[in-house]
């Protein structure tokens, strides 16, 4: 009995060191397949965002000429940025600029 416990016993720190080996290999593998993951969501979200941006800048480019058109076709001028503007008649040939913090009639 004395020789089988030395022949299990010379093989326990090897058979151990390989599947502490194969443990943390495993853990690794995990971890590299949860971090892909996250990378692919994160840019799903960045390219989201980037829509998003582009989304709200044409928004804001139909709302300044909405206020355009609304300007030259009637006179009247929307008060931006809670500022009151006074509004008065246009000519036809009027030019009218229009931004997010101003509407300037030329």
């Amino acid at each position: 009995m004395g020789q089988n416990v030395r022949v299990v016993s010379s093989w326990y720190a090897p058979l151990s060191t390989l599947l502490k080996t194969t443990v943390v290999g495993f853990r690794i593998s995990e971890l590299q397949s949860q971090l892909e993951e996250a990378l692919n969501e994160l840019e799903k979200l960045r390219e989201s965002r980037h829509h998003q941006l582009q989304l709200v800048e044409s928004i804001v480019r139909q709302r300044d000429m909405f206020r355009i058109l609304l300007a030259q076709t009637t006179g009247a001028i929307i008060p931006l940025q809670g500022k009151r503007h006074i509004s008065a008649p246009l000519g036809k040939n009027a030019i009218v600029v229009c931004s997010e913090f101003s509407v300037v009639v030329l």
